[in-house]
């Protein structure tokens, strides 16, 4: 059965469509003008399946499969490392039974694919912000998700100071938050 197009039918759908810029003005858009992330970031991130059981081969393995299986060309570049990878509290040292070539060597690996890197954090970092990111972009990485949360006065500085450690270290990185209100 063919759907009914017709603009009676359409009409609701453009009409939540052009209200949802309403409700969401571009003024409400806090992004860097600095060239990353002009498309939706694609890829895959082992959380939902893997938890934090996750080593070095599994990733390796990761890549070689998004090129092969041609997602890579449909635009899914990116290796984000999950939780589980570190040694917490130390967001700057990897788990070397988990990673014995380290997370360099993995990037290096990654990027000859055409591909790149992401890795976890969370509010383990905080006030260590300047470490971890300068260890980040020492390994070539490219995306980082911070899982962090506002705290219990709505001080929002947890994230601009991972913002700004990003951006200290000159390496051109995608910063994607987990954002959940602690007030509520």
């Amino acid at each position: 059965m063919k759907p009914n197009l017709s603009i009676k039918y359409r009409l609701p759908y453009l009409a939540i469509f052009l209200l949802s810029f309403l409700a969401f003005p571009s003024s409400m858009v806090h992004a860097l003008d600095n060239g990353l992330a002009r498309t939706p970031v694609m890829g895959w991130n082992p959380w939902n399946v893997f938890k934090d059981t996750i080593n070095e081969t599994l990733f390796r393995q990761v890549a070689d499969s998004l090129v092969s299986t041609g997602l890579a060309e449909a635009g899914y570049r990116y290796v984000c490392i999950d939780n589980g990878w570190y040694n917490a509290p130390n967001a700057n040292s990897y788990n070397t039974t988990k990673f014995p070539n380290g997370i360099k060597p993995l990037a290096d690996y990654v990027h000859g694919l055409g591909l790149k890197l992401g890795i976890y954090t969370a509010w383990d970092s905080r006030k260590k912000e300047m470490r971890d990111a300068a260890a980040w972009a020492s390994w070539g990485i490219d995306f980082v998700k911070h899982d962090a949360w506002m705290d219990s006065a709505g001080n929002t500085a947890v994230w601009t100071d991972m913002r700004d450690a990003i951006l200290a270290t000159n390496r051109p990185m995608v910063y994607s938050i987990h954002f959940r209100d602690l007030k509520k």
